[in-house]
């Protein structure tokens, strides 16, 4: 999905956009589509909000955490797995406009943490020229409302590393409502 790999148009929005400190606001910090980010006593309390619209970006270091409304091309009429199928082959398509090598997928996981049922695509994905990252990107799902997860670890982490940290990501996010 062209908004998850877009490094020179997202330094310059984050450039523009608002930032503030978690630490600075609530316990809980507010996502798209009615969702939260309750992160007390973890790495995201103290990350870099930037807001983008339909979207946030969490800094944390080198870490990167993007939660996004769903683009309306994926109604929520489908399952979640058939769209991160459908995100998978986007990635595919990019990369081959751009000609980059085809993302190798490390993982593919479905599970429910104790608000939200989610699906999740490790990747790895040449991003330019020889220069390789590894990736998450998750669709989650809670009281009929949907987002899009994604997660860059910084660095070239292993794939049991990142799924952890997918799992602690995504046991921080419930509906506002209280799920």
């Amino acid at each position: 999905m062209s908004e998850h790999l877009r490094p020179v148009c997202l330094a310059a929005l984050l450039a523009l956009a608002p930032v503030t400190t978690f630490a600075e606001t609530s316990d809980c910090e507010p996502l798209p589509s009615s969702f939260v980010l309750c992160a007390q006593d973890t790495e995201w309390n103290s990350a870099v909000r930037t807001d983008l619209g339909e979207g946030v970006i969490f800094q944390s270091g080198e870490r990167w955490l993007e939660i996004f409304d769903m683009p309306e091309h994926f109604p929520p009429s489908i399952r979640i797995e058939e769209v991160l199928d459908q995100i998978e082959a986007e990635f595919a398509q990019e990369a081959a406009s751009l000609d980059l090598d085809e993302p190798v997928t490390l993982a593919r996981e479905h599970f429910h943490t104790e608000h939200l049922e989610v699906v999740s695509l490790t990747n790895r994905a040449e991003v330019d020229a020889g220069e390789v990252e590894s990736f998450v990107i998750m669709v989650a799902e809670a009281d009929g409302k949907r987002i899009s997860i994604a997660i860059d670890p910084g660095e070239d982490i292993d794939p049991d590393s990142l799924f952890a940290a997918t799992r602690a990501v995504t046991s921080l996010i419930r509906p506002a409502s209280g799920g």
